[in-house]
């Protein structure tokens, strides 16, 4: 699936490579033993990674100097391996790495209380890259309320339905949303939640949330959550915890599958549309049992994504953009197209002869190149996409591949351009 590049809202590894310092076990960032290296992101076909510099207030320490370590941490594998990652801070820089070759690197906060409900913190946190910020981790700061009450481990939890943002949350808020700062609701009450959709006025994301629906958990949203996050154009980040996805009774051994990702992906692009989902891995913040046990592992995503929601939704949407028609087609004979080196595009494209609704018969090659597949040989019928002004044709396998690719890319641009960074 190399036409599906990841662009992940939300990792922990940051944090997870300073533990590794304090403990004696320093890890590098090109290759170590965490769910992201550079090696990982590289084999999981990443075209961008948020960076979290995530803060426990519970943890003694100034919780500010804290983020600020991880930030330089972050700093320094930028420096270390500058021809491999890009520092992407404007929509110029999505330009440029939408055009090379290098992995795409954000700064973000996950808890809010690191400013200290000073504003001035804010706006230097802004300074040093930092583009997106939860209002709250799991603890009450002087910004709003978390979604998790201490107490006994019922199931399924109470969600925070009272405590929302305070007034210096509501302060903040405007503040983010004037510097053009993402606002990151994940953790947040669902009374802040629905603060922000009230008080604010742009986009927000949830970076690392699931369905509730599917899970009962309070990490996650509600159905009129994610409806309401969709009308204001806003993103949620599918969380891969299996806490968040599984949602057996039995809470003694969860698993984070993939058909329970997939699961909650369809709910969520039914309830808030397909610009409302994203990827929030919260990689090296979550363990348990894992499908996708790291980076390396998103092409078991990009398969599973490519069989379930490579139907109707995505054939209608090539329609609406492209016009034309879905028909059958029978493969004539298979052509090689472009460089022989497979290191470099090119492969088989197919010829293939099919009848449209006026009863014309039409032969034409698809659009696309493929390394040959012996599933489809001459005389295979395949589904194809048939514009009348085009003088190809696109081959159903390389639409789906296409859309689902740029289902993931598209969120960068929601990012970029409506979630606030222009």
């Amino acid at each position: 699936m190399k036409d599906f590049k990841v662009w992940d809202l939300h990792c922990d590894t940051l944090y997870a490579l300073l533990e590794a310092d304090k403990n004696g076990s320093p890890a590098r960032f090109d290759k170590n033993g965490l769910m992201i290296d550079l090696e990982r992101l590289r084999s999981g076909n990443y075209l961008l990674q948020c960076f979290a510099c995530f803060v426990d207030l519970a943890e003694p320490g100034d919780p500010l100097v804290k983020a600020l370590q991880e930030a330089d941490r972050f700093q320094q594998i930028l420096a270390a391996f500058p021809d491999d990652l890009m520092w992407v801070r404007t929509p110029a820089d999505i330009d440029a790495l939408l055009r090379g070759g290098r992995i795409g690197a954000m700064l973000t906060a996950e808890e809010g209380g690191i400013c200290k409900d000073d504003p001035a913190v804010l706006r230097t946190l802004y300074r040093l890259g930092v583009r997106m910020m939860t209002l709250t981790w799991n603890h009450k700061n002087g910004l709003a309320e978390p979604n998790l009450r201490p107490g006994p481990a019922a199931w399924p939890p109470q969600p925070n339905t009272t405590g929302g943002l305070t007034e210096t949350g509501f302060a903040f808020l405007q503040e983010m949303e004037r510097l053009h700062m993402i606002v990151d609701v994940s953790h947040l009450s669902d009374a802040g939640i629905w603060d922000v959709l009230r008080a604010g006025r742009r986009p927000f994301a949830a970076s690392h949330s699931s369905a509730r629906a599917c899970c009962p958990h309070p990490r996650n949203l509600t159905d009129e959550m994610l409806a309401a996050m969709g009308e204001r154009g806003c993103l949620v980040g599918l969380n891969y915890c299996p806490a968040f996805l599984d949602a057996s009774a039995d809470r003694s051994h969860l698993v984070s599958r993939v058909d329970d990702m997939v699961r909650h992906l369809r709910h969520m692009i039914d309830k808030g549309g397909e610009d409302l989902v994203a990827l929030g891995s919260d990689f090296d913040g979550i363990g348990g049992t894992l499908e996708i046990a790291g980076a390396q592992d998103m092409s078991k995503l990009a398969e599973a994504l490519f069989i379930v929601l490579g139907g109707v939704c995505l054939w209608e949407k090539y329609r609406t953009v492209h016009g034309g028609m879905r028909l059958p087609a029978r493969i004539i004979r298979c052509q090689r197209q472009g460089p022989k080196n497979r290191r470099q595009s090119g492969g088989y494209c197919f010829v293939v002869e099919f009848t449209t609704p006026d009863g014309i018969r039409h032969t034409a090659a698809t659009n696309d190149s493929f390394w040959f597949d012996q599933t489809r040989r001459v005389g295979t019928v395949i589904e194809v996409w048939y514009n009348p002004a085009s003088p190809t044709v696109v081959e159903r396998r390389s639409l789906e591949a296409e859309l689902l690719g740029a289902l993931f890319i598209a969120l960068g641009f929601a990012v970029i351009f409506w979630l606030g960074l222009t």
